[in-house]
């Protein structure tokens, strides 16, 4: 079961034991810890496009670093 929507702890707490099956919860930042989940009996955890935002974040101001030092030493590199 993928309950989208569904990660405060105490819903997971009266779902996951009233659910026939495993339950998959979406892990975005409000959400309880890792191990909070386990221990609340969720069976998956999904990231969705989460983490490929994440990266990509990180990678733009990569990019704008090295452009920002190109910019500071033009005979650099």
């Amino acid at each position: 079961m993928y309950p989208i929507g569904l990660w405060e702890a105490g819903a997971l707490a009266a779902f996951v034991p009233a659910c026939p099956g495993p339950v998959n919860v979406l892990r975005i930042p409000p959400a309880p810890s890792m191990a909070q989940l386990a221990g609340l009996g969720v069976a998956r955890v999904s990231y969705a496009s989460l983490l490929h935002r994440g990266v990509m974040e990180q990678f733009s101001h990569v990019l704008s670093s090295l452009a920002a030092e190109q910019g500071e030493h033009p005979h650099a590199g």
